[in-house]
């Protein structure tokens, strides 16, 4: 599971937001890779990495990659989880913990300036391949958050009280408890706190279903942007043309969130997630095409 490191705010949504300065959207990549020649990732503007929480590793199995493809970015995340009988002989382990929760994670961040050149909000094209996700029987009722293979934009975007950073993502997902046909997704926003020392790899679980945005079905384009709205205090979720206004800093909110400052840790990202609940011999996978990245810086 993650560890509870901070404090959320419980959200109210409105679908009709105050006015907002229209936005100015920069190109920031549009990936090369052809389809005869792949190119490469432009080390200029991303740097990435892979970070599993499964523990112990003998848990996790998986194959994930990141390449240019078809002219786009590939990001693909295929996992699943084992058991404690298969742990190898010498490993220390509570008798009473009969599996592990585990995330797989592919990030690609972006380089982010801090201050007034700070990223305000974050745009992409996806087009989702595949996107699975498994639970035996037994794993049920799962509470959230519940098995699920994303996609998704996210970032922090300013500091608030107590030294925490406010993150905000949107992304398309695939739960193991869905009843939706096999094609169809859902769009999802939330938005969360994590700690610097954490460097926002870590958040609290979610107090709130997400905020549903829409659908989408495999294999279509589609457009996201997460974006931060400082003049109004709000963030704006978009699937196409569909926005949702969902303010940070009103009542009836758990936590008042106050802008108090630029975020300890700026940080922008696109990346692919699976996540497991404490639950053996479950799967998920997440095959996805990024392109047309783009940025707002106001």
């Amino acid at each position: 599971m993650k560890t509870l490191i901070c404090c959320f705010a419980i959200l109210s949504i409105i679908l009709v937001g105050v006015p907002v300065q229209a936005q100015t959207w920069e190109l920031y990549d549009h990936f090369k890779g052809g389809f005869f020649a792949q190119g490469f990732i432009d080390t200029n503007k991303w740097n990435g990495f892979v970070y599993p929480t499964a523990f112990p590793p003998a848990l996790y199995r998986g194959e994930n990659g990141m390449e240019l493809q078809f002219g786009r970015l590939r990001i693909h995340n295929h996992d699943y989880t084992g058991d404690v009988s298969g742990l190898p002989p010498g490993v220390a382990i509570s008798p009473t913990v009969k599996s592990f929760s585990s995330e797989q994670n592919l990030y690609l961040n972006l380089e982010d300036p801090v201050g007034i050149n700070g990223i305000k909000g974050l745009k992409a094209t996806l087009n989702v391949l595949r996107a699975e996700a498994f639970s035996p029987e037994a794993c049920f009722p799962q509470s959230f958050p519940y098995t699920n293979a994303r996609a998704r934009l996210f970032g922090t975007f300013f500091q608030t009280t107590g030294g925490c950073d406010v993150n905000a993502f949107i992304s398309v997902e695939r739960a193991a408890d869905s009843s939706d046909p096999f094609y169809t997704l859902n769009v999802k926003g939330s938005i969360a706190t994590c700690t610097h020392a954490s460097y926002c790899t870590a958040f609290t679980t979610l107090v709130l279903p997400l905020i549903q945005i829409g659908t989408v079905h495999l294999w279509e384009n589609f457009d996201l942007s997460i974006s931060f709205d400082e003049q109004n205090s709000q963030f704006i979720f978009q699937l196409n043309g569909t926005k949702v206004y969902v303010p940070y800093n009103q009542p009836p909110y758990a936590l008042n969130l106050e802008n108090i400052g630029p975020p300890i840790y700026a940080r922008k990202a696109i990346s692919a997630i699976n996540v497991f609940t404490k639950c053996p011999d479950q799967e998920a996978s997440m095959d996805v095409l990024f392109d047309n990245v783009q940025i707002s810086r106001k």
